[in-house]
């Protein structure tokens, strides 16, 4: 885990989490694990009125009774923007069917389909230039748009590129009734590394008590079936073990195999997870909250930005914002002591890397299905649109 010591909430200071340029209060108010910690200094500084005068208190009474009457529009507005979404959504579905034709081959589009008032023009910039050998659908389409966003791509090694050519389509779906949050759905052509046809993930999003703003609450993936020495999300490693011995015994040596937890775009369906009973220390809360942030960033990085507009994003004429938020690269590819692989402590542990199974990719541990919630389920985020 990277060293979060310094991030500490600091009320004045200005940030920067990636969500505006500047670091300045717009950036704040933005951001959701920071809005967290204002909110908790407010209630912590909550105003005694007690003293008043029964007058004023009065005046007082009667402004929370109209601050009541703001608060029932506002969860009416709400509804009915939840109910537009899910009507827009229903218009979108049948644009994105046909895109996913197109794009895996299944249909060709027709002549009045496939005209383009710009065609020409991008043709004429290219002259000289080799041209691709003509194949089934879009080659690539769906590794070229996740490479293409920065905040994702991160999260992308070349041992995963293969893996990624067999996404056939991405969908983001809201949830039904009262529910609210949404799936994503990255559907998957048959492939040598898993036997899901399909991997999802669920983002579980609740009305928090005091503002009213949407809040995340927790999040919950698919469990991926792996075939045999295919997992791209861990390493095996053998391990040495050497005991202390005593009382006139030699050391002994030992070795066993494990897995070990390395960096892998797969690991964005092993979400973070720890035991509610145990009690997390500051540095530990900070780097589970700042994963979970991350982890929810990529997700509406998903919804509102590539499965919408993943012809710009395929092209690269999408734009490319600073998506990270608060995030150390190091935190997504999993500690040492992820999966139990600390050594006994009497026993010192040397490490050989055998011949890495997974096949190299083409050119061009945590608890699944549990679920994970940051330190407090009223963690705004605004910028994640629900639909």
């Amino acid at each position: 885990m990277g060293d979060k010591g310094d991030k500490g909430f600091n009320p004045e200071a200005k940030f920067d989490f990636g969500l505006g340029k500047g670091g300045d209060i717009i950036d704040l108010q933005k951001n959701p694990f920071i809005m967290q910690a204002l909110m908790k200094q407010i209630q912590e500084s909550k105003l005694d009125i007690s003293h008043f005068h029964p007058n004023i208190r009065r005046r007082i009474y009667a402004l929370k009774n109209l601050h009541k009457n703001t608060t029932a529009l506002e969860k009416q507005y709400k509804e009915e923007v939840r109910a537009l979404d899910r009507k827009y959504h229903a218009l979108y579905e049948p644009i994105f069917a046909k895109r996913a034709q197109f794009v895996n081959g299944d249909v060709e589009p027709s002549e009045e389909e496939a005209k383009y008032e710009e065609a020409e023009k991008e043709v004429e910039n290219k002259e000289g230039e080799e041209e691709l050998e003509d194949g089934k659908g879009i080659p690539a389409f769906w590794l070229t748009v996740l490479q293409n966003n920065r905040a994702v791509s991160e999260t992308i090694t070349p041992a995963d590129e293969d893996a990624l050519t067999h996404i056939v389509d991405i969908k983001s779906t809201p949830l039904d009734g009262a529910v609210q949050g949404f799936t994503l759905s990255f559907h998957f052509s048959e492939n040598p590394y898993f036997s899901n046809n399909v991997l999802t993930k669920t983002y579980y999003l609740t009305d928090d008590e005091i503002s009213g703003d949407l809040v995340f609450d927790r999040v919950e993936a698919s469990k991926i079936d792996w075939k045999p020495a295919k997992n791209l999300t861990v390493k095996i490693v053998t391990k040495k073990q050497k005991s202390k011995g005593g009382r006139g015994r030699k050391p002994q040596i030992r070795t066993k195999t494990v897995e070990q937890p390395i960096k892998s775009f797969f690991r964005f369906f092993s979400p973070p997870t720890w035991n509610e009973e145990d009690e997390l220390e500051d540095e530990e809360q900070e780097e589970l909250d700042a994963l979970l942030e991350f982890d929810f960033n990529l997700g509406c990085i998903f919804k509102d930005k590539l499965i919408r507009q993943a012809a710009l994003w395929f092209t690269g004429e999408a734009i490319d914002e600073d998506d990270y938020g608060d995030y150390d690269e190091g935190e997504y590819e999993g500690g040492d002591d992820e999966g139990g692989l600390m050594g006994d402590e009497d026993d010192e542990e040397e490490e050989e890397e055998e011949e890495d199974p997974r096949p190299k990719s083409k050119k061009g541990a945590s608890k699944q299905q549990g679920g994970a919630k940051p330190s407090n389920a009223n963690t705004q985020q605004p910028e994640c649109k629900q639909q």
